[in-house]
């Protein structure tokens, strides 16, 4: 089967906002995510910790890796 029945998205795929702030693990020092949050509380998809963090906190972090 070839690809002459492809066509291309109707939701072109989302850009990111430069605007948006980059959180990082505060084990694994990873990129966990970009967004603007005021709670955050996941599991960190590389080190498989759960990362529960109010803004203040993940912001400490993130300046830490600057």
């Amino acid at each position: 089967m070839g690809n002459s029945n492809y066509t291309k998205p109707i939701i072109p795929p989302v850009e990111s906002d430069p605007k948006s702030k980059s959180y990082y693990c505060p084990h694994c020092k990873k990129l966990i995510m970009k967004g603007d949050v005021k709670r955050l509380s996941m599991t960190c998809p590389n080190c498989l910790e759960l990362v529960e963090a109010d803004e203040e906190k993940l912001s400490n972090s993130e300046n830490k890796q600057k």
